[in-house]
């Protein structure tokens, strides 16, 4: 039935009216072309310049999941700036910048580069902008106001689920000078704690992932790329998710404490921008295969894959954690295309 279901849903998309790119696309991708089942052209209210700005992400707050594009580069404040989907890709709610702009507080902007669920209210944050879920789409209610400490509230890099309601939501996570450093917001958002620890390796920071729909998982998944070498090499380190690990600063560095090593492991050839984390593993795309690949912390090696020859640079992508489904936009033809898992 499900196979069914899908070649009926293919059919269905092939009928949409293609251009030479879309054939073109279809020449490029004849492996994943099973798997996709839904596509949205977007060119009509994105142009070839804007494109690139726009972030993809995808979200679940209780029982409704939204596929999320969205730009807070200032183009034009008439036009879309987000838009907001259901996960078969209809368009459900779309936002101009001078809808935003027009939130509580007025005349502060779009800022951020993430999305999650405040898994206290089930609210969606888009950067710096709260929004109410239904079936009919998004509503946007305010923008995050500065806490009590002058620190931005927006969500940027990578956003996770803390650990409890005094540091619910962290993000802003990057490495300077050594350290593994990120914001943690407090549940109404009126405090900010800035927290640090060192890594103990020249690495960059590739990722950092948690279940984003239980807000009591205690762990979290840090990807650290090292470019030093002609071939870049991924490491993968699972750590507790307690604001105790990083409170420890200066503490043992997160390379140097076995408890975190022993169960570590490390990939090569991966663009490190499609890495991401659903309920059953880990998905990245892997250059040296041309393929999709999909493996497990506890059988690293275990790989299965999905051939997909050449794929555009600039393609972007986002995993729905637990529906078994992923999601591309493609800025130069400016389609978004859903995809069904394939392991």
């Amino acid at each position: 039935m499900v196979k069914m279901l899908r070649a009926l849903a293919l059919a269905a998309v092939l009928l949409l009216p293609l251009s030479s790119c879309d054939f073109l696309i279809m020449g490029l991708y004849p492996s994943d072309l099973g798997q996709l089942t839904a596509r949205a052209d977007l060119s009509a209210g994105i142009t070839a310049a804007e494109a690139a700005s726009f972030n993809l992400s995808i979200v679940r707050a209780g029982d409704m999941e939204y596929v999320l594009l969205f730009s807070s580069t200032a183009f034009d404040g008439a036009k879309n700036h987000l838009y907001v989907l259901s996960p078969t890709l209809a368009v459900l709610t779309t936002y101009t910048l001078n809808d935003i702009a027009a939130l509580d507080p007025p005349g502060s902007s779009f800022a951020g580069n993430a999305a999650v669920t405040h898994l206290v209210d089930g609210r969606v944050i888009i950067g710096n902008v709260v929004a109410s879920p239904s079936s009919a789409g998004l509503t946007l209610e305010r923008k995050l106001e500065p806490p009590v400490n002058p620190v931005n509230v927006a969500l940027m890099n990578w956003a996770i689920v803390g650990p409890d309601t005094a540091s619910l939501t962290w993000s802003g996570f990057w490495v300077n000078a050594g350290n593994l450093s990120y914001s943690a917001y407090a549940s109404d958002w009126s405090t900010v704690i800035q927290l640090s620890h060192p890594i103990g390796r020249p690495y960059q920071l590739q990722g950092v992932f948690t279940n984003p729909e239980d807000a009591n998982s205690n762990l979290a998944l840090l990807v650290f790329a090292d470019y030093s070498g002609t071939t870049s090499t991924y490491y993968f380190l699972q750590v507790p998710k307690d604001p105790d690990l990083m409170n420890a600063f200066p503490g043992s560095p997160l390379f140097d404490t076995t408890a975190y090593t022993s169960t570590s492991f490390k990939k090569q050839n991966l663009d490190g921008n499609t890495i991401a984390v659903t309920s059953d593993g880990i998905v990245a795309y892997d250059y040296s295969s041309g393929s999709w690949t999909w493996f497990t912390p506890s059988a690293p090696d275990a790989v299965k894959s999905l051939a997909v020859r050449n794929r555009s640079s600039s393609l972007k992508s986002a995993f729905s954690f637990s529906a078994g489904y992923y999601c591309t936009w493609d800025p130069g033809t400016r389609i978004l295309t859903r995809y069904e898992k394939w392991w």
